[in-house]
């Protein structure tokens, strides 16, 4: 029940840094009960599990074993959906635009007519200390 309502509640409006974290956390939660629901089952048809045995497949059996693997491809499906989905809205490495004319990007473009105007920049020179 706490694992289906984190998955319908809307985690990622709640908790906008943490959301996708969250649902990761739940689907793989969600994986693991299926899973191990389905090798419960399959090992009470073989070996006595907890005081318990099952014998032959009844419809019962049959659907609770279609439904934990549906459960678990579903659930799968939306793990890599949320993780494609995180690796689309992560920023890519900032690039900075090359100028051709050889001003900066920031700087303002070329007179037209004249050569661009350009600023010394003079060397700082070292202050000397006098001696006292």
């Amino acid at each position: 029940m706490l694992l289906t309502a984190g998955l319908i509640a809307p985690v990622e409006r709640i908790f906008p840094r943490a959301g996708n974290l969250i649902l990761g956390f739940l689907a793989t939660s969600g994986i693991g009960v299926a899973m191990g629901s389905l090798i419960a089952l399959l090992v009470s048809e073989q070996t006595l599990l907890i005081g318990f045995m099952e014998y032959g497949y009844r419809q019962a059996i049959v659907i609770s074993i279609v439904l934990e693997v549906a459960a678990t491809l579903l659930l799968g499906a939306f793990l890599v959906g949320l993780i494609r989905s995180a690796r689309k809205r992560r920023p890519a490495a900032t690039t900075v635009p090359v100028s051709t004319n050889g001003a900066s990007p920031g700087a303002p473009a070329p007179r037209p007519g004249g050569p661009p105007r350009l600023a010394l920049i003079e060397p700082r020179r070292a202050q000397s200390r006098a001696p006292y």
